[in-house]
């Protein structure tokens, strides 16, 4: 589920725009800034964090004269990752809150009223404005 969860947000973060009819860009920038304020207060960001993996240590040995040294070269620590936790879910509540107050999501190419697809970020077509074209 959160595999499907994450190819659908992941689809949508830059293969189309969101539309309502009557709105303009100024508009659609602010119901979106409302739909984020909502979304991070229910699903702040929560940060985990994994270690890296670590190589193994190496110890070398010379014998000299029947006297033995050995040399122990430790592993070395690679970076670990960093993930928020709540990044799909915070996203899929943005995009719950555009379409309950009326948004639309097409994708490059689709154009849900027949209108001639637009070509530059917040064009107006129509009385629909589209953002994020490009």
């Amino acid at each position: 589920m959160k595999l499907l969860l994450a190819f659908f947000v992941v689809l949508l973060a830059g293969c189309g725009s969101w539309s309502r009819p009557n709105t303009t860009e100024a508009q659609f920038n602010s119901d979106r800034y409302m739909c984020q304020s909502q979304a991070a207060q229910l699903y702040p960001v929560q940060i985990f964090s994994s270690p890296g993996p670590t190589s193994p240590s190496y110890t070398s040995c010379r014998t000299y004269y029947g006297q033995t040294s050995c040399t122990t070269t430790p592993g070395v620590q690679y970076p670990g990752t960093q993930t928020d936790v709540n990044a799909l879910a915070r996203a899929a509540s943005v995009t719950s809150c555009l379409q309950a107050n009326g948004y639309a999501y097409s994708f490059k190419g689709q154009v849900a009223d027949a209108s001639p697809a637009p070509a530059c970020t917040g064009a107006t077509i129509n009385g629909v404005v589209y953002s994020g074209c490009k």
